[in-house]
C-alpha cells in the first residue's frame, strides 16, 4: 500500500494535468505511484468518475493513446484544495 493521502494524490494529479492532455503514467508518476492497472483504477478513474479529469477520447477510453484533461470543476477543486491548504 502506497502512503500519502488519496486528497494529496488527486492533487498531485490535476496540478499536473493543469499543464495539458497527461498520459495515465504521467498521472500517477506525478503522484508517487506505480504506473500499474490497480493503481489506474483506484486513482485516476475515480476522478474521471468525479468529473475532475475527462477523457481526451471519450469514445475509446481504453485507447493506448487516451490522455487525460483537467475540467472546470477539477480547477475548482484544485483551487479550493490549495486555498484551503495555505488557511
Amino acid at each position: 500500500m502506497s502512503s500519502g493521502n488519496v486528497g494529496d494524490h488527486a492533487t498531485a494529479m490535476l496540478k499536473h494535468a493543469l499543464a495539458g492532455p497527461a498520459h495515465r503514467r504521467d498521472l500517477l508518476a506525478a503522484a508517487g505511484l506505480a504506473q500499474v492497472a490497480v493503481n489506474h483504477q483506484r486513482h485516476v478513474l475515480p476522478l474521471v468518475d468525479a468529473g475532475l479529469l475527462a477523457l481526451a477520447i471519450p469514445d475509446h477510453p481504453r485507447s493506448p493513446r487516451q490522455r487525460y484533461l483537467i475540467t472546470d470543476t477539477g480547477r475548482q477543486f484544485l483551487a479550493a484544495r490549495i486555498i484551503g491548504a495555505d488557511a
